[in-house]
């Protein structure tokens, strides 16, 4: 015992000297043990004795194993890349999400919207790795990667487009609308119905109305011809063999709701509601209208321009070429290890992708070959264009000997659609030995996902290349890093110095080169359309299109090639079908085969209306590069349940059977005369812009002082808003109906006033030396802080300088004593909306309200200097 106490008395820690008395603990009692080690404590002596039951007498504990699991910087990578691809996301952001790190740094992001929940993109994940023979991380790991790196969840995500998103926006602003009139006097339950039909309607444009369109119909919200065809002009016309008589019900529905909103607005007038408030109504109300009839437009549009890419897939052979272009985002330079300062001030490097589509022989799967053409210094217009269009077919005709008809396929941008692209497509083709058959035009954010798909996949091989340690800030780099590791499958990469313009260069004037949605090329004449199959087109000879004598197309400077050019094209392969099930058409992709009952088809299309979906992740991807959708309707009434059933129920008893092909509603009394006029569908020219006037620009300018002053740039959708309600200091209202601005009108005039603002500001830019910058970088960034953080605590505890009340600057009208030109409805406005009691001024005198008003002003931190 005498040498149990000296050892425990001089063990260094607790453990020891549990573990050294748990040798006499279950053998003596308390009392006994304390005549040795007098400080020994009755909770002590017990742990020493459980130590002994647990571990035995003198045993040391097992070691507590803390596994750390090593995370490669490939896998997460290679995830992130999976759940920010166009598959999982759509890409346009709606507002920002804050992500806080365990430091507790806050991080803003885009707001994306996610189009499936994290259970379902981790399952998709880890079978698509298993068919890409990648090792990912643990299903636990992808979850907590998903939570972590939050984004919004939506279902039927068709819009995203500009066009599609303002339709969208369009509902909202019009259920602002509905509330406003049930709180005012239509009632509340009104308001809650002609909600609930809007939202109706909404879904039924982003779902079903795809599914009801159709080439030909009696119906003329779905009838391709009659919506497309124009009615002045019978080149771009097709007559329908067949009458408009029947109306779909729901599409019916969209135009009734909107009625409905009409009527309640126009009954205000009765109702002692002001007349500025029932002008700013009917300015919404036939606002959205517009962009609603825009986005029904849009998407019949995109269905009948997807028909040229298919009608084009099922023509190619040995001989002939599908050529997709599209301007990539431009790749915004990084180095492995970047600073702050390296961060700010990037200029992006231009890079164009080109995704050539051929098929050797009939029986043959597609094969796709994609030319990527990263520029050093470039500008996107359409020389640029036409100097890599002939690149790309010089390239084409020495991989395919063969080679003699191109097809083209791009999208609306200023330097597709254009003159110079369109008669230059001719000679790009003339100076390679090939024809340049047809040149077709798809419909915004309709037509060229295989650019994007592919564009996709080189950012994803960029990123490992970084990953790796390297630097990627000029476009040479951006090529090696494309060509690191075999490079990327399929691929061809050309770094090009710049776009050599023709000397002297020529300008080809097009007439309405705005509305072409198709160019078909002939020996001596181009023919065009509006639409896609929409009527014999107008054929316009070469020689009377204003082409320069001495029309040359631009070149590229000093091309060079990644490497020997040799066929790098590879199959889209797909899976073969069960011989037991026919084909519907020859356009439809070939089912899968089929599967287990345990397996189940993960990816579905995206596309809204589309029933296709797949088990693997490249059968997927060949459905949206070169297949067809199959759409069917989401959501069916009870009386088309019923017709679909009863004919089900009669096929096998007649030998014919009336088809119920939509959901039509026959009209009983003869052919009405339908209210959408023929041609409602097409695109409209550019009329001319009046310009805005001395007060428009003065209320503009004002805002956006304001948010260069306070660091709070304005908003252009709130901006918009404001305008509706802004008065003028007599407390009239300051703009009419006619004069109201949208947000994009907004944005537009915002943005000009930012370039003279930097122009003027570049012109004053003082010259300071590398030494005296580096010197001072330290304090700057000391007093950077201190002043964030000074800021920041004011503006919780006074008010922000300026006080500004619509476009007007308070502080700036009190230092110049011009508040008494307020008149006292105004003066009124402005106490209330700054929260100053007035309650108890009876007087009608300004005076009052300006003393308070004052008082409260006095408060900035521009009167505490």
């Amino acid at each position: 015992m005498v040498a149990l106490a000296e050892c425990y008395m001089n063990a260094s820690t607790w453990q020891a000297r549990r573990q050294i008395l748990s040798i006499v603990a279950d053998k003596l009692q308390f009392r006994t043990v304390r005549r040795w080690i007098p400080d020994l404590t009755r909770y002590r002596f017990t742990t020493a004795r459980e130590h002994a039951i647990r571990y035995g007498r003198g045993v040391p504990p097992d070691p507590q194993v803390h596994i750390k699991m090593f995370v490669s910087q490939t896998q997460v990578d290679h995830f992130l890349d999976f759940i920010t691809s166009p598959h999982v996301i759509q890409d346009l952001p709606f507002g920002e999400r804050s992500l806080t790190l365990s430091t507790k740094e806050v991080i803003s992001v885009p707001n994306v919207v996610r189009m499936l929940i994290p259970e379902s993109i981790v399952r998709q994940y880890l079978a698509c790795r298993e068919e890409c023979n990648f090792k990912p991380l643990s299903r636990r790991a992808l979850l907590n990667i998903l939570s972590v790196c939050s984004a919004s969840v939506r279902k039927s995500l068709q819009g995203l487009d500009y066009i599609s998103s303002a339709g969208a926006e369009a509902f909202d602003d019009l259920c602002d609308v509905v509330q406003r009139l049930g709180d005012s006097f239509m009632g509340m339950s009104w308001a809650k119905e002609q909600s609930e039909r809007l939202r109706a309607a909404k879904r039924y444009l982003k779902s079903d109305f795809k599914v009801h369109v159709a080439k030909t119909s009696t119906v003329p919200d779905h009838c391709r011809q009659y919506a497309l065809s124009d009615p002045c002009d019978k080149d771009y016309q097709s007559a329908c063999d067949h009458t408009h008589q029947d109306t779909c019900h729901r599409c019916e529905e969209v135009t009734a709701v909107l009625h409905e909103i009409d009527e309640g607005i126009q009954r205000m007038s009765s109702n002692n509601v002001s007349e500025d408030t029932r002008e700013e109504l009917f300015f919404v109300s036939d606002q959205s209208r517009q962009n609603i009839l825009a986005w029904k437009a849009h998407l019949l549009r995109s269905i009948n321009q997807d028909d040229a890419r298919l009608d084009v897939l099922d023509s190619l052979d040995e001989t002939s070429v599908l050529l997709i272009e599209d301007w990539a985002m431009k790749f915004l330079p990084r180095k492995y290890r970047e600073s702050q300062t390296d961060w700010f001030g990037k200029r992006g490097i231009s890079w164009h992708l080109t995704v050539a589509t051929r098929r050797m022989a009939p029986d043959q799967d597609l094969e796709m070959m994609t030319f990527s053409h990263v520029f050093q210094s470039c500008n996107q217009d359409s020389p640029a264009v036409q100097a890599i269009m002939t690149d790309v077919i010089g390239k084409l005709k020495q991989v395919m000997p063969t080679l003699c008809t191109v097809y083209y396929r791009q999208d609306n941008a200023g330097c597709y659609r254009s003159g110079g692209t369109i008669i230059g497509a001719i000679q790009a083709g003339k100076s390679n030995g090939v024809t340049v058959q047809r040149l077709d035009f798809s419909d915004p954010q309709g037509g060229k996902g295989a650019c994007d798909r592919k564009a996709a996949t080189v950012k994803a091989h960029i990123r490992v290349y970084l990953n790796e340690g390297h630097d990627v800030e000029r476009a040479s780099q951006m090529v090696e890093a494309m060509q690191s590791s075999g490079g990327v499958p399929g691929l061809n990469v050309s770094l090009c110095d710049s776009v050599v313009p023709p000397s002297p260069a020529g300008y080809v004037k097009l007439d309405g080169v705005s509305t072409v949605a198709n160019v078909e090329y002939g020996n001596t004449y181009i023919r065009v359309w509006k639409a896609y199959g929409i009527g014999p087109g107008k054929k316009i000879p070469l020689s009377k299109v204003n082409i320069p004598a001495n029309f040359q197309i631009a070149r590229l400077s000093a091309v060079s090639s990644d490497k020997e050019l040799c066929d790098q094209f590879s199959t889209v392969k797909s899976r073969k079908a069960p011989t037991s099930i026919p084909f519907k058409s020859a356009r439809e992709d070939p089912p899968p085969a089929s599967l287990s009952s345990e397996s189940s088809e993960l990816y579905a299309c995206p596309e809204e209306g589309c029933t296709k979906s797949y088990q693997r992740f490249s059968a997927l991807r060949r459905h949206l590069d070169c297949g067809k959708h199959v759409r069917a309707l989401e959501s069916e009434t009870m009386l088309d349940k019923a017709v679909r059933g009863y004919a089900a129920r009669l096929e096998g008893q007649f030998a014919s059977v009336p088809q119920f092909g939509e959901d039509t509603i026959s009209a009983d009394a003869p052919a009405r005369q339908s209210g959408l006029q023929m041609g409602w569908a097409l695109r409209l020219t550019q009329t001319s812009r009046a310009r805005f006037s001395d007060k428009q620009k003065e209320y503009l300018t004002n805002k956006f002082l304001i948010g260069e002053t306070t660091g709070q740039k304005a908003n252009p959708v709130h901006v918009a808003r404001s305008m509706m309600t802004a008065r003028d200091e007599t407390g009239k209202r300051m703009f009419s109906s006619e004069e109201f601005l949208t947000a994009k009108q907004i944005t537009s005039f915002f943005w000009r006033l930012a370039a003279k603002r930097n122009l003027s500001a570049h012109s004053h830019v003082p010259v300071v030396s590398d030494e005296e910058e580096e010197e001072d970088g330290e304090a700057v960034n000391i007093e950077t802080a201190f002043c964030e953080l000074r800021d920041h605590v004011m503006a919780n505890v006074q008010a922000t300088h300026p006080i500004c009340f619509q476009s007007y600057n308070l502080c700036h009208m009190m230092s110049n004593s011009k508040l008494s030109s307020f008149s006292i409805t105004m003066l009124k406005d402005i106490c209330e909306y700054f929260l100053i009691d007035t309650e108890d001024i009876t007087t009608k005198r300004k005076a009052p309200y300006i003393s308070r008003l004052e008082n409260f002003l006095k408060q900035c931190s521009c009167f505490q200097r």
